[in-house]
């Protein structure tokens, strides 16, 4: 970390990282950004998953050499079979086996050097931290702070995350809600239009089934996506499932992630 955690400027500077606000999904984009900064690292990353149902559903972040990203929902691809099936013998399952969230784990904490880089999800070795929040079900929030060499992350580092913590969980229920909101507030049309995307539609069958046009649909749907805080329907769909979930509604299954 730049700097003493209890230095006037350190203190400063975490203060104002807890009062961000701003464009980004999750989080403000500027919140990563400023993060990376403070904690010296190449890149802060928001993942949200669900290990029950080997799921990636977003990850959020800064990296150094490439700036803010989303990726939103995350695709498959067939390297994340191999990558899952050697999840629960990895430190990344850490949480899951032993029931312990809200805790900031570094990857020394478990292994030695040589033990680390015998399995492939941290045969890199490179210093990295991860903090853990649950977020209902089987998913989790996982803050994964990331350097590509250097000095490993220090006591101040992981009490700097344990600091933030609360901050951070406070940071994404706010927006969670926010975007709860703006689902009460589609109109009757985009709602027809969300539950054609979640039957798996094309533009030029919903086109069909509600007589307009397909600039029409795409209209529509450009409209829902931006009131939704989305890109894509992927994503509109799994908000609204995910929403529905919350509220023990029935979940559509179809177009989610493997």
């Amino acid at each position: 970390m730049r700097g003493n955690l209890s230095s006037e400027s350190t203190l400063r500077v975490i203060r104002e990282l807890l009062q961000l606000d701003g464009p980004g999904y999750a989080l403000p984009d500027e919140f990563f950004r400023r993060l990376c900064e403070l904690v010296d690292c190449e890149c802060v990353r928001l993942n949200h998953l669900d290990s029950t149902a080997e799921t990636h559903y977003f990850s959020q972040g800064y990296a150094v050499d490439e700036g803010p990203f989303l990726i939103h929902p995350v695709p498959w691809a067939p390297e994340n079979d191999a990558w899952w099936a050697d999840y629960w013998t990895s430190i990344c399952s850490f949480p899951e086996r032993s029931g312990t969230y809200h805790h900031v784990q570094l990857n020394t904490d478990f292994l030695t050097a040589q033990q680390r880089r015998a399995h492939p999800h941290t045969a890199r070795d490179t210093p990295e931290m991860m903090l853990v929040l649950p977020d209902g079900g089987g998913r989790q929030l996982r803050l994964l702070v990331e350097r590509d060499e250097g000095p490993g992350f220090t006591e101040d580092d992981r009490f700097l995350l344990l600091l933030l913590m609360p901050h951070l969980e406070r940071m994404y229920r706010t927006r969670e809600r926010q975007r709860a909101g703006s689902i009460a507030r589609i109109t009757p049309r985009q709602r027809e239009l969300l539950e054609q995307l979640r039957l798996g539609l094309t533009n030029a069958q919903i086109a069909r089934r509600l007589h307009i046009s397909e600039g029409t649909v795409r209209t529509h749907l450009q409209h829902l996506y931006d009131r939704l805080g989305v890109t894509n329907r992927v994503a509109a769909v799994m908000l609204m499932d995910r929403l529905d979930d919350d509220a023990g509604a029935p979940v559509s299954t179809t177009m989610r992630l493997r």
